[in-house]
């Protein structure tokens, strides 16, 4: 393996309980205009040839994932079995549009152009439209995980897939407790603010798992369907790319998180807890998923149980907290009912 010196950077990668040999990841993070063909190479000599001979279609594969706020990037994650690249991406200004991508980095460019080398990862065609959005990026032999492995009945009117984690622990943890995602991290804030270590780690694991389910059947993968946005028309593609962005813009309106204004937090007798909204377009909704957080620091989950509707609703915490303890923030991190835009202005 060829020594780039790069600089590392210090990302635990949370142990995966049940996996007899824990992952050893190295990792560098930086901004998405720093990456450099020195970046890719040094990825890329981590990803052996999965054909013999080297060099034909599909020679190497990676783990390819991104996060972000609605229609705007905040991560771009690429990871084979030992090394990792976390690409951070900017906050775009005001006057960019899905018209006028931002200025394109063309080391990263190239990887993500080459068919030669296989991208997997879930629900990828979203990752590929934002990557087209954002940056004007055409990914070329993408495999999309979610598709690949989603049951074979399904039908027309009734869909269902498989995640990622669930996967993973399909494959690798047979007899072990799955593979769960910390939903506390995944609808944090991804664009325009400072990642937490919580969000890199998370960042790698996504990455890595979805190398590892893309490189677990390799004959699977090498029949699969090949996503393939140099073959696609451009008109069709702007069209999908509109409507994607638009999707997730209303996605992101709708399940946004935020802080929910209250009065009061009264524990009851059988542990739930009343909370009297002070604000309407901040309350709680009925089947709101929210963090409490207590004055000792600690969070714990919790749900808004269906009641009466009125200002004051029922929280039932996932666990028992501490009678000692006072909740002094409560943040919905999903919703669980229909909102109207205007209820999110502050």
């Amino acid at each position: 393996m060829v020594n780039l010196n790069l600089e590392l950077t210090p990302v635990s990668f949370p142990p995966i309980p049940g996996l007899q040999k824990q992952p050893s990841v190295d990792v560098v993070v930086l901004t998405y205009e720093k990456v450099s063909r020195t970046h890719i190479d040094w990825l890329l000599d981590s990803a052996p040839s999965l054909t013999d001979p080297p060099g034909t279609p599909a020679a190497r594969s990676l783990g390819l994932d991104t996060e972000f706020d609605g229609p705007a990037l905040g991560l771009i994650q690429l990871a084979s079995e030992t090394r990792c690249l976390i690409i951070k991406v900017p906050k775009p200004t005001k006057n960019c549009r899905i018209e006028r991508p931002r200025d394109r980095n063309e080391a990263l460019d190239t990887l993500l152009a080459d068919p030669l080398v296989r991208k997997t990862g879930c629900e990828l065609t979203k990752d590929a439209l934002l990557l087209r959005a954002n940056f004007g990026h055409n990914l070329r032999g993408g495999v999309d995980l979610t598709h690949l492995y989603s049951p074979s009945d399904l039908t027309a009117t009734s869909r269902s897939t498989i995640g990622l984690f669930a996967l993973f622990s399909k494959m690798y943890l047979p007899s072990g407790p799955p593979l769960l995602k910390d939903k506390l991290t995944t609808t944090s804030q991804w664009v325009g603010v400072e990642l937490t270590p919580v969000q890199l780690s998370y960042g790698v694991l996504d990455a890595w798992v979805s190398y590892k389910v893309g490189t677990h059947n390799l004959t699977k993968v090498e029949n699969a369907p090949v996503l393939d946005f140099a073959t696609v028309d451009p008109k069709v593609l702007a069209v999908l790319v509109e409507l994607n962005t638009a999707s997730l813009a209303v996605d992101y309106m709708t399940r946004k998180q935020y802080e929910s204004k209250f009065s009061t937090v009264t524990r009851r007798k059988d542990g739930s807890y009343a909370v009297l909204n002070t604000q309407f377009r901040n309350k709680l909704m009925f089947r709101d998923k929210i963090a409490m957080h207590l004055d000792s620091g600690e969070l714990h989950l919790g749900t808004v149980l269906w009641g009466p509707h009125g200002k004051i609703k029922t929280v039932k915490p996932d666990e028992p907290l501490n009678i000692t303890r006072q909740v002094v923030k409560i943040t919905v991190i999903e919703q669980g009912s229909s909102r109207g835009a205007d209820e999110f202005l502050r």
